[in-house]
């Protein structure tokens, strides 16, 4: 875990102050938050009806919607949170919250996986070769 960067105590009061985003969980609720993220992509895969979910009406899974999306450190409930967002019945998009540190690991797997690409580049010009 890294730790904070502070170097004057304004920094400090100001990283006391703030609440804590994206709470860690234990084992068994993120269990239960991945299990209701599964309960999501289930409704988003069917079809976005809710008559193939065990959910009365909309509002039902929109709440559960909102609690997964408060975790989308977890891949699942990110994955989750992306499909619900296409569904068409939703007027407000769900805002993807990842805390700091997992969104500079993203990034750096993001850069990794761009260095590994395959790329050809085409240079235009005038060549002169000479055989001697």
């Amino acid at each position: 875990m890294t730790s904070p960067k502070i170097f004057k105590s304004q920094d400090l009061i100001d990283y006391l102050e703030k609440p804590k985003f994206n709470s860690e969980l234990n084992y068994k609720d993120r269990q239960d938050m991945i299990h209701s993220a599964k309960i999501i992509l289930n409704y988003c895969r069917s079809g976005y009806l809710i008559s193939n979910t065990k959910f009365k009406d909309y509002d039902e899974i929109y709440s559960l919607a909102e609690k997964v999306s408060l975790h989308c450190d977890i891949p699942t409930c990110r994955r989750a949170i992306t499909e619900f967002n296409m569904d068409s019945k939703l007027r407000n998009k769900f805002e993807i919250k990842l805390s700091s540190k997992y969104q500079k690991e993203l990034d750096q797997k993001n850069i990794k996986k761009s260095e590994l690409k395959n790329q050809i580049n085409f240079k235009q010009g005038v060549y002169h070769l000479s055989f001697d």
